[in-house]
C-alpha cells in the first residue's frame, strides 16, 4: 500500500516539477530596465516612447466603481534602420506599480504598417493600449514594455541569424 502511495506521489508529482521548471526558465529570467518618465530608450534598432495617463470612462462602456480608473498606455516606435524595420512585432505591455501587483492592457488602435516594404525609417509610428487599475494606484503605475526580437526575414535569413542568435529578456519599466 506505501509503494502505490509513493507511486502515485511520483506520478502526479513529477509533471508539475516539470512544469515549474518550464515556467522559471521560460518565464522568470526578464532583466528590467528602469527608463526615466518621458525619455526615449533605443533597443534593437528601434526607439521606444512611452506615456500613461488616467482618462474618462471611453463611450460605450459602463462607468467604473469610484475604486477603479481608466489608463490610456501610448507607445511611439521609430525604426533606426532597416533591422529596426524587421523588428515590426507588436510588444508586451502591462501596467505595474512598486508593490509588484500588475494589470493587463488591450489593444486599442495601431498605425505600425503590416508590410515591411511600407515601414519608413525614422517615422514614428504608435501604439494604444487600455486597462483599469485601482484608483489609488493610477498616479504611480509604470508601464512594462517587452519588445518582441522577432525579425520579419527570409526563411534563409532566419537560419542564419538563429545559428548565432542569443533570445533576449530585458524589459523597459518607463516611470512616470
Amino acid at each position: 500500500m506505501a509503494a502505490l502511495g509513493a507511486l502515485a506521489v511520483l506520478a502526479f508529482g513529477a509533471p508539475t516539477v516539470d512544469r515549474y521548471l518550464v515556467h522559471v526558465q521560460n518565464f522568470d529570467r526578464d532583466v528590467v530596465h528602469t527608463v526615466p518618465a518621458g525619455k526615449p530608450l533605443t533597443f534593437l534598432n528601434v526607439s521606444w516612447q512611452v506615456a500613461v495617463q488616467r482618462i474618462p470612462t471611453p463611450k460605450g462602456t459602463k462607468p467604473l466603481p469610484p475604486e477603479r480608473t481608466w489608463m490610456k498606455v501610448s507607445a511611439t516606435r521609430v525604426a533606426m534602420n532597416q533591422d529596426g524595420a524587421l523588428r515590426d512585432t507588436k510588444p508586451e505591455v502591462e501596467l505595474t506599480d512598486g508593490d509588484g501587483r500588475s494589470w493587463q492592457v488591450v489593444d486599442l488602435e495601431n498605425n505600425v504598417p503590416t508590410d515591411v516594404a511600407e515601414h519608413k525609417l525614422r517615422t514614428p509610428y504608435g501604439y494604444t493600449w487600455l486597462g483599469i487599475v485601482p484608483t489609488a494606484v493610477a498616479d504611480r503605475v509604470r508601464v512594462r514594455l517587452k519588445p518582441n526580437a522577432y525579425r520579419h526575414t527570409s526563411e534563409t535569413d532566419l537560419r542564419k541569424a538563429a545559428q548565432g542568435q542569443q533570445e533576449t529578456y530585458d524589459v523597459f519599466e518607463f516611470g512616470r
